[in-house]
């Protein structure tokens, strides 16, 4: 297009364009999310295990930033070796990113199997 010819950004065509759109607003709302998680956690875990010494609740608390380390490490890997067997760019943007998006959805999942509901009493959901 002439346009990027002159160094003009189409801020239109960009700001319009679904996929991108789509794209923007899952990772802000996933973001959102996993931080609004991030931020209840060390309550979660002083309320689900009130008896656990500091050093063990402080290594619950980290264990949510190391593993995104060591995920977010792992997937410029796979996703190097991905685009070196073949696989496009594109889809390997996507596969990488659903599997993050995925996996963080996992480790929210994960916790509701940890403690029951109600800040760890026994009592059945719901009563």
């Amino acid at each position: 297009p002439p346009e990027a010819a002159r160094g003009v950004t189409p801020w239109r065509a960009i700001l319009t364009n679904r996929p991108f759109l789509c794209t923007a607003t899952c990772h802000c709302l996933y973001n959102w999310t996993f931080y609004i998680g991030l931020s209840w956690i060390d309550k979660f875990l002083h309320t689900t295990w009130p008896n656990a010494s500091s050093a063990d609740l402080a290594a619950a608390s980290a264990a949510p930033y190391v593993a995104l380390f060591a995920c977010s490490a792992a997937s410029g890997v796979v996703a190097d070796r991905l685009e070196a067997r073949g696989l496009s760019p594109t889809r390997t943007r996507k596969l990488i990113n659903s599997a993050g998006l995925l996996g963080g959805a996992a480790g929210f999942g994960a916790l509701s199997c940890v403690a029951p509901c109600g800040g760890g009493s026994s009592a059945p959901r719901g009563s």
